[in-house]
């Protein structure tokens, strides 16, 4: 069922054309729902109680109120809220509660058990919360809040500090108003331009800012217009912006290539018409844009560094038109370029050279390359120069380099050696030579000089130097030829000589003591008396007496091997001593040579003792032996005797010698003795003392023990 209320104020009709519902909580009274509404002006608001309804709210001055504070719309006149409950089922209103505040919020006030009811009307600029509900049977059951914003005051008129009086290069105006309650939406600004017939419209928040850079007189007009739709009266401005041209500056003293730290010079001028240039800036070499990194230029701009460097410059007039910051780029180079020359050896060379000369610049680079040969005239090339040497002797080039900006290398001084000529070699060579040769050979060279001289003697080897030594008998060709310092080899020469040689016999023996009726060995080499060297494929022979020093007879003869070894076996004289010498015959090639005597004592030959006795101790034993040759007879001989010793660490001792008895057998001799032993191990052997045709001699020894 559907319940019409009417407006007390008029038909339904002229009901305002905003209104806002509010839920009602459901579920509060379960048998009973009501319909509440506000009205304003001549406005009727109806609900259907088919379902439950909350009161609605109709704000006088601005239509429907909003739910929300951002949604609720500004009110720019005194507000009268007017809120009327309306029953949507059977029953009664028992309460109308209500509050209207800003800020903290009070207790809500009871308007009693009436449908409609007016609250006092909103007078002052804000936002206001309303809070209400209904009661219905001692139950809350409906509950709202709107939102009700007021703001009768206008904006501030726009103001605009900068615009006003003159105005150097670029005039940035900032427009501010201020609205203390709803704010300032937007500035309008309008105006005409110097040089132009069309006005300018242009809407600005708050402290927003116009850019005027043409020269020439302003008019503009602001209003500010707040949030609620209030606007200010108009504000006028009146200026004007002069120069707005920057200074031109100009750097002069630079070029490609400066060769020394000369000061380059800025200039700058201004704009015709202009206020003038107050100050001129640079820096080098730095990539910063602060000001700081600038220095005020006063007069000239020393860079004394090599290499390439980066000048930033600008100007500023005296209302601040500041340049566009240029850069130059400024290359120093103040080193002399360096040349290096290639084929020069600092020795001598037997053939034409050809020099090559280059030289390198870091910085500028190489403008020419020079070269004076000895005496010849000064010729310059680029970017090498090459000068041919084909005559003899010591020859002087100098040279150097000269880069792009004139700076001129320290003369250089190289020096080239060239000898064609071979050197002349002499040898002071005699036509004979006894025992060995010393020929010395002179070599001259007028250039390079000699470096070498070498030679060889027959087909010996090649050897190095200016003396040659020989002592090989025989007729020798020696083949001599000098190189000097340029690799010049002088064709070979050659000079026969002879050589009478000398020899000596080197290795033989003193002298030996074969055993009886051996053979004696004499080997030894013949060597040259003065190099000591072999001499081969000579025979010699070997002479035998049994006297020291006459009636040598030869006996044997040998050819010495390639080392110059020879090697004799001979047989001794009877039972005594046998004296050898060997003798080289005299020839065309070799003066004769005999070696010294050399003795040979035979030694006996004795046999092992023997006995047939039992070997006890504190008895005789008798032993016997035999010798070769044979001795004269003799009870008691004094030169062989049965010795007896024992052993200790590889010594004899308590040795004794028991000289024999001597028995002529004609080709032998037999020797026995009989001798008493202690208790022991004993050795014994035969004794035989050397004497003058005969050498110590010992038989073999036989151990004995005695018990």
């Amino acid at each position: 069922m559907k319940h019409v209320f009417a407006s007390r104020r008029g038909p339904v009709a002229r009901t305002a054309s905003l209104l806002v519902l509010f839920a009602l909580l459901v579920g509060m009274l379960p048998t009973t729902s009501f319909a509440a509404q506000i009205n304003e002006g001549d406005r009727v608001v109806t609900t259907d109680a088919s379902t439950p309804e909350t009161p609605t709210v109709s704000i006088k001055g601005i239509g429907t109120p909003n739910t929300t504070i951002a949604g609720a719309p500004w009110a720019t006149s005194d507000v009268t809220p007017v809120i009327e409950a309306t029953l949507t089922a059977p029953g009664s209103i028992d309460d109308i509660s209500y509050r209207c505040y800003t800020g903290a919020a009070p207790a809500m006030t009871s308007a009693g058990a009436v449908e409609s009811t007016t609250l006092p009307t909103i007078t002052t600029d804000g936002t206001y919360t309303i809070d209400f509900h209904a009661t219905q049977a001692g139950a809350q059951c409906a509950t709202a809040t709107a939102y009700v914003k007021l703001d009768k005051t206008n904006p501030t008129t726009p103001t605009a500090p900068a615009a006003t009086g003159s105005i150097a290069n670029t005039a940035t105006i900032t427009f501010q108003a201020t609205d203390l309650t709803s704010g300032v939406k937007s500035i309008l600004v309008t105006g005409t331009v110097p040089g132009d017939p069309s006005s300018i419209s242009t809407t600005l928040t708050s402290g927003g800012s116009l850019v005027f850079t043409k020269a020439g007189e302003y008019n503009l007009h602001a209003v500010s217009t707040d949030q609620a739709g209030n606007s200010s009266p108009k504000a006028n401005f009146t200026f004007t912006v002069i120069d707005i041209t920057a200074p031109t500056t100009t750097l002069t003293g630079n070029a490609s290539w400066l060769a020394t730290a000369t000061p380059l010079a800025l200039a700058a001028v201004d704009n015709t018409g202009g206020v003038g240039v107050a100050n001129i800036f640079y820096s080098v070499d730095n990539t910063s844009t602060a000001a700081s990194a600038f220095t005020t230029y006063t007069a000239g701009i020393a860079i004394s560094a090599e290499g390439t460097h980066t000048v930033r410059y600008f100007a500023k007039d005296f209302v601040g038109n500041t340049e566009v910051t240029k850069e130059a780029t400024v290359r120093i180079d103040k080193s002399a370029p360096v040349s290096t020359i290639s084929g020069v050896t600092g020795n001598w060379t037997s053939t034409d050279t050809t020099v090559s000369i280059v030289a390198a610049d870091a910085l500028s680079g190489v403008a020419s390359v020079w070269s004076k040969l000895d005496t010849s005239p000064t010729v310059s090339s680029v970017p090498t120069r090459t000068v041919a040497i084909t005559t003899e002797g010591v020859h002087t080039i100098a040279y150097g380099a000269v880069d792009n900006v004139g700076n001129r290398e320290a003369t250089r001084t190289a020096f080239v050696y060239i000898d064609k000529t071979k050197p002349v070699s002499s040898v002071d060579a005699s036509a004979n030579y006894s025992g060995s040769a010393t020929i010395s050979i002179t070599a001259t060279d007028a250039l390079s000089g000699v470096a070498t001289t070498a030679w060889k003697i027959d087909s010996g080897a090649v050897t190095s130097g200016t003396v040659a030594v020989y002592s090989i008998p025989g007729t020798h060709t020696i083949e001599y030829a000098s190189t000097d310092k340029a690799g010049n080899v002088e064709i070979t020469k050659s000079a026969t000589f002879h050589i009478t040689g000398g020899v000596v016999f080197s290795g033989l023996p003193a002298g030996g003591t074969p055993k009886y009726g051996a053979s004696a060995t004499i080997s030894g080499v013949l060597v040259n008396s003065v190099s000591t060297t072999p001499t081969a494929n000579q025979t010699v022979s070997l002479e035998r007496s049994s006297a020291s020093g006459t009636g040598f007879v030869p006996v044997a003869t040998a050819t010495t091997d390639a080392s110059g070894a020879f090697s004799f076996t001979a047989s001794l004289i009877g039972k005594g001593k046998t004296y050898f010498r060997v003798v080289l015959p005299t020839s065309a090639d070799y003066a004769g040579a005999t070696s010294a005597v050399m003795a040979f004592t035979p030694k006996v030959s004795v046999a092992k003792p023997s006995t047939k006795s039992r070997l006890r101790a504190g008895r005789y034993l008798a032993f016997s032996s035999t010798i070769r040759p044979d001795h004269a007879s003799s009870k008691k001989s004094s030169t062989i005797a049965f010795e007896i010793y024992k052993k200790k660490g590889g010594d004899h001792v308590s040795r004794t010698r028991y000289y024999a008895k001597v028995s002529d057998k004609g080709s032998y001799s037999k020797l026995t003795r009989s001798i008493k032993f202690k208790r022991g191990t004993w050795y014994i052997r035969i004794y035989a003392k050397a004497d003058s045709k005969h050498a110590l001699t010992y038989s073999s020894e036989k151990k004995l023990v005695i018990k």
